[in-house]
């Protein structure tokens, strides 16, 4: 059933407006006897009870079952101590004007800032009802995702997740800030002192403020929706939180009294995510466990008054306690069944004896299990299955006494055969093993033979003597030979160099003459034209002579 759909509150009197109302589950007592009552949402989980909460959880008093009396829902000397399936504290009990008591979410109807001892759950859920046209708004936002929503309540059907066309606007968002491996947002770590400055940094530096960005653009421009809506559920991170409610730019208001935190454990930011959350924050829990309270002996004041007076102590021995202590009602112990205590101890054919002939109930429970889980060993769960397998019919053996499967004579030939089988494998394998390694010493030891007889045999004092004289030699020796490898690559060093030297010494000189005979030839061209031509022409005159004198 959703909160829209709820009939009004009974108003029983002016003693409803006072906050006494609220029937909180905090009574020890009361979360023990009523910790296996099934929830009444979508497959609830009981982890919630294990959520830090953010708001406070008060006992209730024994005037609480006042409130409600002289209302149509009213029922005389009850009152509701539990809300199952909600976690401690996290509900707040409504009774409607049919009669019916139904468990709302204590975040619908106060923010933090609500005034407890002003505001009534019969007046929050009236302020609620009154304003059921307005829209509610969710906002998720962890590890790098954002997802908002905003619904009509009108839309989301009566029971489960709110469908698509409940939602009036939604937005998603998913950035890569979170630290591959190692975890943890990178603000968190630039936070701590560390001045990373690798390419992923860098990359995951950028991502936060795009997905900041993001953020803010989805507030800027939902913000007719966010001013229209009735209330605003934020569930979010730490890093997250600084960044929706930055006190120099904030996003939200985090002290407007629509904001409101999700009382329950929320999965990763998602547009189905947020579905999920505004239907179980718009579900009312119908299961409210109802326990008659005893009535405390009242006291006559005027009595009362008599015991601290002057007189009374006077007279009162020495010793004596001004208030007699109350007596405690004993604690009744309950004795532990047989067959826990033989299935505990081992015993299997005391077990399989009692469920057979004796037809001890295997679905019992004791402190919350039965005995087939608190079994010592395979033999006594083996009991059980044998007791399934002879009396099948007999008791719920797989829901009610959590025995997995009857064992049967012909199951347990074949387990029997199976381990002969697996036995007779070991010992082969065993036995291989054993062969293997007999072979492998015997192997080690003729090795062990052979090279003991062809060692070569000890040497004697004088043998040690000329083999250290031979070997100061042969080290004398390779010294030398080292040293004059030494001298020749020296010498070899000095050659080298004095090569190079005469090299460059006569190329040097060569520049210098060609250089010189350039000039030469320049300064001296026309004698040298000149000289050429009388050496040809007395070249010619000594031809001519020759030739004379042979005719």
């Amino acid at each position: 059933m959703r909160i829209i759909d709820a009939p009004p509150p009974a108003r029983a009197s002016a003693t409803s407006t006072s906050a006494r109302d609220r029937e909180i589950v905090t009574s020890t007592s009361a979360r023990a006897r009523f910790n296996r009552v099934a929830t009444p949402f979508h497959g609830g989980d009981s982890s919630e009870s294990e959520v830090e909460s953010d708001f406070d959880e008060s006992d209730a008093s024994d005037d609480d079952r006042d409130d409600f009396e002289g209302s149509d829902g009213a029922r005389s000397g009850a009152n509701y101590v539990s809300v199952s399936g909600a976690g401690e504290g996290r509900q707040c009990v409504v009774v409607g004007s049919d009669g019916v008591a139904r468990g709302v979410w204590r975040s619908v109807l106060f923010s933090e800032g609500d005034d407890t001892n002003d505001v009534s759950v019969d007046e929050a859920f009236e302020r609620v009802l009154r304003s059921k046209d307005k829209p509610w708004v969710v906002v998720l936002a962890r590890g790098g995702m954002f997802a908002a929503s905003a619904f009509d309540l009108s839309k989301i059907g009566a029971e489960g997740a709110a469908p698509r066309e409940a939602a009036i606007r939604h937005a998603t968002a998913r950035r890569y800030v979170v630290r591959a491996k190692a975890g943890g947002r990178q603000v968190s770590k630039d936070g701590g002192g560390k001045n990373i400055k690798s390419a992923g940094s860098s990359m995951r530096r950028a991502n936060e403020q795009a997905l900041e960005a993001d953020m803010r653009q989805t507030f800027t421009s939902w913000r007719d929706v966010v001013e229209s809506a009735s209330l605003i559920f934020v569930s979010v991170s730490k890093v997250d939180a600084r960044t929706i409610f930055n006190d120099k730019n904030p996003m939200l208001d985090r002290n407007d009294p629509r904001v409101r935190r999700v009382p329950f454990m929320t999965g990763r930011p998602t547009f189905n995510e947020t579905r999920r959350v505004v239907g179980r924050l718009a579900t009312l829990n119908l299961n409210v466990v109802e326990e008659p309270k005893h009535p405390t002996p009242e006291v006559d004041d005027d009595l009362a008054s008599l015991a601290d007076t002057k007189f009374v102590i006077a007279a009162r021995p020495a010793g004596t306690p001004a208030v007699p202590e109350p007596i405690l009602e004993p604690e009744i112990v309950v004795p532990e069944p047989e067959l826990h205590a033989a299935a505990r101890t081992g015993d299997a054919a005391r077990v399989y004896s009692m469920i057979v002939d004796e037809s001890a109930d295997p679905t019992e429970t004791f402190k919350g299990k039965v005995a087939y889980n608190v079994s010592k060993d395979k033999e006594t769960r083996d009991a059980f299955r044998r007791a399934m397998a002879k009396l099948p019919e007999a008791w719920d053996w797989i829901h009610g006494a959590a025995v997995p499967s009857a064992l049967t004579d012909e199951l347990e030939a074949k387990q029997a055969a199976k381990e002969a089988e697996y036995e007779a494998a070991r010992k082969a394998k065993e036995k291989e093993r054993k062969k293997t390694q007999k072979e492998r010493k015997k192997k080690e030891s003729a090795s062990a033979a052979l090279l003991a007889k062809t060692a070569p045999p000890e040497p004697s004092a004088i043998g040690e003597k000329k083999s250290a004289t031979l070997l100061d030699a042969a080290d004398r020796e390779a010294r030398e030979r080292r040293e004059q490898m030494q001298n020749d690559d020296s010498r070899k060093r000095r050659a080298r160099a004095s090569a190079r030297s005469v090299g460059q010494t006569f190329a040097t000189r060569l520049r210098l003459a060609v250089g010189r005979l350039a000039v030469s030839v320049k300064h001296n061209a026309g004698t040298m034209a000149r000289g050429a031509v009388l050496g040809a022409a007395l070249a010619v005159v000594l031809q001519s002579r020759a030739e004379k004198r042979r005719s």
